[in-house]
């Protein structure tokens, strides 16, 4: 799954990482970053927008960071051992040593992560509407709205109910709970993330 990792520090004891690859996706993002804010700043000079694209996209994987700590926090309280949270292309992998013994604890372990993502959605919100309020410097209202709008897109997506995404692993609480078998839970939620998995390559095949 990992190709090079790197250990940057520790958080709350728990180590973390990042792969070589997360390298590839953060000068993507910061380069989508760029151009985005490039038509709202159109007088800053080029190397002050890249750094202001940098800094932003850094911040959104201090955002993922935040959403894997989530669940590497109540995985802990649960008792299951944390080997430690690696940002890589995808995002960000919280990674456990072990499983939940309970649906509860199934449940909440993926929950934790979406909710530590609405805290930001509304603390980002609450400042781009301050900096808007307040006429802070444009800079500052765009680096709010772009983190509070990611944001809402990183939960919209993690909520899907396709496994093993965090919406996935709720369903899977939900039904192993009711089937009292996770390996049958574990099934009916792979099926649904499968199911999502052609969707998304039905819609990329319309829209080519």
């Amino acid at each position: 799954m990992f190709w090079t990792r790197w250990q940057l520090f520790r958080l709350l004891g728990i180590p973390i990482r990042i792969d070589v690859s997360w390298l590839i996706i953060l000068a993507l993002l910061t380069e989508t970053v760029a151009m985005r804010f490039q038509p709202q700043l159109p007088e800053m000079a080029a190397p002050f927008l890249w750094l202001l694209a940098l800094l932003t996209a850094l911040g959104f994987f201090v955002c993922i960071l935040l959403h894997e700590m989530g669940h590497a926090v109540v995985a802990r309280k649960v008792g299951i051992p944390m080997n430690g949270i690696t940002l890589f292309v995808f995002g960000g992998v919280a990674e456990m040593g072990g499983e939940p013994a309970t649906p509860l604890q199934e449940f909440f372990m993926a929950i934790a992560g979406p909710l530590v993502t609405v805290v930001l959605i509304v603390f980002f919100g609450l400042l781009a509407l301050l900096g808007y309020l307040f006429d802070w410097a444009e800079p500052a209202q765009l680096v709010c709205r772009y983190l509070t709008g990611i944001n809402v897109v990183v939960l919209l997506f993690n909520m899907v109910p396709a496994f093993p995404l965090d919406g996935g692993r709720v369903l899977r609480s939900f039904l192993w709970a009711l089937s009292g078998n996770l390996r049958r839970a574990t099934y009916g939620a792979s099926l649904v993330g499968q199911g999502f998995a052609f969707f998304l390559i039905a819609i990329g095949l319309l829209s080519m």
